[in-house]
C-alpha cells in the first residue's frame, strides 16, 4: 500500500523510533503531544484489516457490517485502506483511511476503538487537521448494531418479534423480557438471519429455531439448548454456539451439556478435573455470625473477589491462606471461556468437612468452544483513553 503524502511528509521528519530519542522520553512526548498521538516507529506501520482485529464469536456475531448512506467512515471490521501510524495512548488505533465512508474523504483521520468489534470514529480531516488543531469533537462512526439489520426485543427495546422482522434483518437478540414467552414464527425464513440470541426462558417453543436454516451463532439457556439436543434440533450450519447461564447453577451440568454439544461437530470437548484434599485452616471461618471463627460448612456465603463466585447451596472454604480475618476468599477463579465457547458458567469450588472439592476447567484444547475451526480470540488490555488519563 503507497502512503499518502501527508504521512511520508510526517516520517521525513521524524521516524518516531527509541533509538532517535537516544533515551530522552520528552523528547517522544513533546513529538507525541505536536503529532496528537503516540506516533508509531516507521517500520511498525500496519494495516488494519479484518485480521489485525479478532474478537470472540460472543461479541462479533451480534454485529452487522453495514454501512449507513451518511456515514462518513465505512462500518467494517477492518480495511487494506486504514493506515495505522499511532495509537491514542489507551490502547486505541490512529489510521489514515483511504477507503472512506459515502460522506467521508480519502486521507481523514480515524480511531479503531479497541473496546469495539467493528467501525471506526472520525478524528479529524486530515493527518495536518490532526497536527494543527488536534482531536476537536470528533465524530462517531457507525457501531453495527442499528435497525433493521439488528434488532433488540427486550423490555426497553422492541416490544416484539414481529417489530424485528425484516428482510434485510442479520442479527436478532431477545433480551430480559416480563410478557408471555414468544414466538420466532416472525422471523422464520428470512433470508440474511444468522445471530440468534435468547435470554434463558423468553422462547415459547425453542423448536421453532429449526426452521432458521440460516443461523451462523446461536446463544441460549440450558433448557432451551436441552429441549433442542433432545429433538435433535440443534441447527447443524452453526459455527459456534453459547450457553447462557443466570443465576446460581452449578457448572457441572453446564460443562456436559457443552461437551454434548462440541460432539455434535466432533470437537474437542472441556475438560473435566476433579480436586481432592484437607483443607486444614481453610475448613474455618474468621468473621462469622457474631465475630466469631465458625466451621465453614455452618452458614453459607458468597465470595466478594471479583470474577470468583460460590454456590449458595454448598458449604464453603475460608480466608486466604487460612489466615483469621485476612479479608480474602479462597477460590478458583472464573474459567475464561474460549472465543464462541458454549460454556459461559462460572466456575464455583464447594467444600465440606471432607475437604472435598470438584471444580470443572473450561481450558480445553484449542478450537474446543468453537464448532467450526478457525476463531480465535484475544484478550487485550483496556487502558485509558484520550483525555481519560
Amino acid at each position: 500500500v503507497a502512503l499518502p503524502e501527508e504521512l511520508k511528509a510526517l516520517y521525513r521528519v521524524v521516524r518516531a523510533g527509541w533509538e532517535d530519542w537516544d533515551g530522552d522520553y520528552e523528547a517522544a512526548e513533546r513529538v507525541s503531544r505536536a503529532v496528537g498521538c503516540e506516533l508509531l516507529a516507521l517500520e511498525h506501520l500496519c494495516v488494519a484489516d479484518v485480521r489485525s482485529r479478532p474478537r470472540p464469536w460472543e461479541f462479533a456475531a451480534v454485529k452487522a457490517a453495514v454501512t449507513p448512506p451518511d456515514a462518513a467512515v465505512q462500518c467494517l471490521v477492518g480495511s487494506p485502506g486504514w493506515i495505522v501510524f499511532g495509537d491514542s495512548g489507551g490502547g486505541d488505533l490512529i489510521a489514515v483511511d483511504l477507503t472512506p465512508g459515502p460522506r467521508g474523504h480519502t486521507g481523514q483521520v480515524i480511531m479503531l476503538d479497541h473496546e469495539q468489534s467493528i467501525g471506526a470514529d472520525l478524528l479529524a480531516d486530515s493527518l495536518t487537521d490532526l497536527v494543527v488543531n488536534g482531536y476537536g469533537e470528533g465524530r462517531r462512526g457507525p457501531r453495527g448494531d442499528q435497525p433493521p439489520t439488528v434488532a433488540r426485543v427486550n423490555i426497553v427495546g422492541l416490544g416484539s418479534v414481529e417489530a424485528a422482522a425484516h428482510p434485510e434483518l442479520e442479527v436478532l437478540s431477545i433480551g430480559v423480557w416480563e410478557g408471555e414467552p414468544l414466538s420466532l414464527a416472525p422471523v422464520t425464513g428470512l433470508p440474511r438471519l444468522r445471530t440468534l440470541t435468547a435470554y434463558p426462558g423468553t422462547l415459547a417453543d425453542p423448536l421453532e429455531i429449526a426452521k432458521l436454516t440460516g443461523l451462523e451463532f446461536l446463544k441460549l439457556g440450558p433448557r432451551q439448548w436441552r429441549a433442542l439436543l433432545d429433538a435433535r434440533a440443534v441447527p447443524r450450519g452453526l459455527s459456534a454456539a453459547a450457553i447462557e447461564v443466570h443465576g446460581d447453577q452449578a457448572p457441572l451440568p453446564i460443562v456436559a451439556l457443552a461437551n454434548e454439544l462440541l460432539a455434535l461437530w466432533d470437537r474437542p470437548p472441556i475438560t473435566r478435573t476433579v480436586l481432592e484434599g484437607h483443607l486444614g485452616p481453610m475448613a474455618w471461618l474468621s468473621g462469622g455470625p457474631g465475630g466469631r471463627e465458625e466451621p465453614a460448612r455452618s452458614w453459607p456465603v458468597e465470595a466478594p473477589v471479583q470474577g470468583v463466585r460460590f454456590s449458595r447451596r454448598r458449604r464453603h472454604a475460608g480466608r486466604g491462606r487460612g489466615v483469621p480475618g485476612s479479608g480474602r476468599w479462597s477460590a478458583s477463579p472464573r474459567p475464561r471461556s474460549r472465543a464462541g465457547s458454549p460454556s459461559r458458567a462460572p466456575c464455583r469450588t464447594g467444600a465440606g468437612s471432607s475437604g472435598r472439592a470438584e471444580r470443572a476447567r473450561t481450558e480445553s484444547p484449542p478450537g474446543a468452544g468453537c464448532l467450526r475451526p478457525g476463531s480465535r480470540e484475544r484478550h487485550r488490555r483496556r487502558p485509558r483513553r484520550p483525555g481519560h488519563g
